[in-house]
């Protein structure tokens, strides 16, 4: 089973959802006005999307909206930086798991499968318990005929 990215952010869902829950607290204790309420949010789902943001939406965003996006650029900085390592290693993972798949002790390109022991019946125990029938009673079961 293979699990594909589906967000198009460029951090985990759990880090945009606490990114983005951090941010709005922030912009209600501070009691901004809806226009910069609007401006930032969509900033930081810019910048989460793009990892990058022009100055021209920075010279636009009011005053308190740029405060707002200064304090959380480091942590969303960070959550890119973390989520990239972990996608790489994620990766590696895969290529390695991939890569020992295709070589195993038979050589071939098929899963490794143990030898199988031929089904018993019911009138003729298997080796194993004539072995025990030798050992705890001395002696061996008679072969059914």
């Amino acid at each position: 089973m293979t699990t594909t990215k589906s967000t198009p952010y460029l951090v985990s869902d759990r880090a945009f959802r606490i990114i983005l829950t951090e941010v709005i607290e922030h912009l209600t204790i501070e009691s901004v006005s809806p226009e910069c309420f609007y401006a930032v949010i969509t900033l930081v789902k810019t910048y989460l999307t793009e990892g990058t943001v022009c100055d021209e939406t920075l010279s636009s965003l009011p005053a308190c909206g740029y405060t707002v996006f200064l304090t959380f650029r480091d942590m969303i900085d960070k959550s890119i930086r973390r989520a990239r390592s972990a996608r790489a290693a994620a990766a590696r993972r895969k290529e390695k798991k991939t890569a020992t798949a295709r070589i195993n002790d038979t050589g071939q390109d098929r899963p490794f499968q143990p030898d199988t022991w031929p089904p018993q019946s019911a009138e003729e125990p298997g080796p194993m318990v004539r072995d025990l029938q030798e050992i705890f009673f001395g002696h061996r079961a008679r072969p059914v005929m």
